[in-house]
């Protein structure tokens, strides 16, 4: 793109000294299509900056800039949308009708629309100018499974959601990402006023289980959402006795809540069903320990589970064992030194892993996968550099070459290296040439990592770190080439004095080795200590 005309892009500019964007564009016909490297026109770079008298000038020269995108499939509604100026939004919806309906369809490379963009950055203004625009719209889901609904309700934006819910007249509701509905996004989230609205508008949304079983209720039991909870079983009863999980590995609402210290939950659920207490898990053990206060606690608190396990076996083996009240303790029917299947007592067994706690590793392992994912990419982007230097000095080394070319216009070696019969000239273009293709694998593997569309969702966790450790050893590799050259080139020009040649040998090689040894030296310790 013409400096002069980005610039005056990016001041909005339309008009200044001998600069006229009027008669710029219309000088040649050529003129409003010019791109940056990323594929904006001066639409899109109007978009992005906010200039929105800026997008209204270029539009009624070159309306057809209009659905133009870049190398991503950005229109310029894509990148107003993203931005959050709704003045720009509003100058590209004055076009006409037909032209509004198309840029509202188009979809970027990550299937996203404008909406999308909106509500994923926050802003509800131009999320809900967008919705008004055309409620007709059903706005599907991206190659994430992401709706717009879901989006706004994983983000808690109430009006956002509350716009869609009532201007669209077909909202798209398909299930997003591991199967899951706009209501458990929002209850997982913790925004209540947003599963209640979800709730309001289609209530069937909280028998829809997950891909791993567990509806929008066993969530918020999960969560100590007491409110949603509340809510969910005024309008069916009957959620509380659905299990969450598979067919070999389930549990109940009330065990969720009593296996995550959720009272107040508790209570609802004993509020709405008092026979719920009776309920079993898939082991056969019940919730007695959270019913400590009632009557009805005396009779099952010497049942045993599959495993004989009575609930004080497994009060015994949790955190809540200090909480627990004497009368439990010290109780006739507490059989203290009981043994169960595996011949333990209540005070020598071990805790097992129940449904709730799959549940939460789940999610810190999703959030650990995320951590190692940003932390992967941060430092392929430092190291791309790194390596990007190493290509271009061991580019430059190579025709700048020790002693330098060949002159004389009579000798028959004109333009070859003059010290290339020296025997430390051979082992410097070597190691060179192994330096410049080491790095140049490395930048490969980095570029890679680093302009990938969706790392966070596309991208499998253990390829990103096998590319990264192939960079990594590249750039390794590299590195120790580069001191070899630098070695042996300082060498062939510095034969004549063996002293001070040996003597820069001798630095660089024992600095390298230094080097290294500083790296390896805390990895060598590990392992000498867990032997």
């Amino acid at each position: 793109m013409d400096p002069t005309l980005y610039n005056a892009v990016v001041e909005g500019n339309i008009s200044n000294g001998d600069f006229s964007l009027a008669e710029y564009l219309k000088r040649d016909e050529d003129n409003p299509y010019q791109v940056t490297p990323s594929g904006n026109t001066i639409l899109h770079v109007a978009a992005h900056y906010g200039h929105s008298h800026f997008v209204a000038e270029v539009l009624k020269i070159s309306p057809a800039l209009l659905c133009h995108r870049n190398k991503k499939n950005e229109t310029a509604l894509h990148v107003a949308a993203n931005e959050g100026h709704i003045e720009v939004v509003h100058a590209l919806f004055s076009m006409e009708e037909h032209h509004k309906e198309t840029l509202m369809s188009i979809t970027d490379e990550n299937g996203d629309t404008a909406l999308h963009k909106a509500v994923r950055s926050r802003h509800e203004n131009v999320a809900r100018l967008l919705v008004k625009e055309d409620p007709a719209f059903e706005f599907p889901s991206n190659k994430a499974r992401e709706t717009p609904l879901y989006l706004a309700a994983e983000s808690g934006l109430r009006e956002a959601l509350s716009e869609i819910l009532n201007s669209c007249k077909q909202p798209t509701s398909s299930a997003g990402p591991l199967n899951r509905t706009t209501l458990h996004a929002a209850v997982i989230k913790e925004h209540t006023d947003c599963a209640r609205l979800l709730m309001q508008w289609n209530k069937s949304l909280c028998e829809e289980p997950d891909v791993g079983g567990w509806n929008s209720l066993h969530f918020a039991a999960l969560l100590g959402l007491k409110e949603v909870v509340s809510d969910m079983l005024v309008w069916k009863r009957s959620l509380a006795y659905l299990p969450a999980g598979s067919d070999n590995d389930w549990t109940t609402a009330i065990h969720i809540a009593a296996g995550g210290g959720k009272v107040d939950v508790l209570h609802a659920l004993l509020n709405h069903f008092p026979d719920c207490w009776e309920m079993l898990d898939r082991n056969a053990q019940n919730v007695v320990n959270y019913l400590l206060k009632s009557t009805k606690w005396d009779k099952l608190i010497e049942d045993p589970d599959n495993d004989g396990n009575t609930p004080l076996y497994l009060l015994a083996s949790s955190n809540f064992w200090g909480c627990v009240p004497l009368e439990l303790k010290d109780h006739p029917r507490a059989k203290k030194r009981s043994y169960n299947k595996e011949n333990k007592t209540p005070f020598d067994r071990s805790p097992k892993l129940n449904q709730m706690d799959r549940q939460k590793i789940i999610f810190n392992q999703a959030k650990e996968r995320d951590t190692n994912i940003k932390g992967i990419l941060s430092a392929a982007q430092m190291q791309l550099v790194v390596a990007t230097l190493l290509v271009t000095v061991t580019f430059a080394a190579g025709f700048t070459l020790p002693g330098g070319f060949e002159t004389d216009d009579d000798s028959p070696n004109k333009g070859m290296a003059v010290l290339i019969k020296r025997t430390a000239f051979c082992p410097f273009v070597i190691t060179d040439a192994i330096a410049f293709a080491c790095s140049a694998g490395a930048i490969f593997s980095y570029f890679y990592m680093v302009t990938n569309p969706r790392p966070m969702s596309y991208q499998d966790l253990d390829y990103l770190w096998s590319l990264s450790k192939v960079g990594a050893r590249s750039q390794l590799v590299a590195m120790s080439a580069v001191v070899i050259a630098f070695v042996t080139g300082l060498y062939v020009t510095l034969a004549h004095s063996i002293g001070l040649a040996v003597t820069v040998c001798a630095i660089g090689c024992i600095s390298f080795i230094m080097y290294v040894w500083a790296v390896l030296r805390p990895v060598w310790w590990i392992r000498v200590a867990k032997k």
